[in-house]
């Protein structure tokens, strides 16, 4: 059975931090941010990043862990989350993931399943020159005779 979360999504300014520390202290949770641009580190402005002083009044996951110019992915968001939940359900404190980007929050809660193979830039920048010069039709043919399954699902 997954552990239980408590999840507060919405869009940027609406109050999710105030409600998720307000919850964390009353439950004794923790914050794990779903947001995509507060694991960056020095992204202040334009992300409503909480203040220092809310950081600093319940613990808070997954803000400032990077520096801008490191890569970082839904994928990579899941598997540090899940990680987290499971620890704090072992410390028998609440998991509140706190954040305004939908597709990580979906990809946690549904538990999507992301391939292991790494990306290859210049596989794909193979590819878009190949669509571009092409068509997509092209590339889709690639895709077909290379995986017939996964082509029937998609148009190009």
């Amino acid at each position: 059975m997954k552990p239980r979360v408590i999840v507060i999504l919405g869009p940027t300014a609406t109050g999710k931090s105030a409600l998720g520390v307000s919850l964390a202290k009353r439950l004794g949770g923790e914050i794990i941010s779903g947001d995509s641009m507060l694991v960056f580190r020095g992204m202040d402005i334009g992300t409503a990043k909480p203040e220092r002083a809310v950081l600093d009044s319940v613990p808070h996951h997954l803000i400032d862990i990077l520096a801008p110019t490191e890569p970082y992915s839904v994928a990579d968001f899941q598997v540090q989350a899940d990680a987290l939940i499971t620890r704090l359900h072992e410390q028998h404190k609440w998991p509140i993931v706190v954040g305004g980007t939908g597709l990580y929050l979906q990809a946690l809660l549904e538990e999507y399943e992301f391939s292991p193979v790494a990306e290859n830039a210049a596989l794909r920048a193979r590819l878009a020159q190949q669509a571009e010069q092409e068509g997509n039709a092209s590339v889709w043919r690639v895709l077909e005779a290379l995986d017939p399954q996964a082509a029937a699902r998609m148009s190009c």
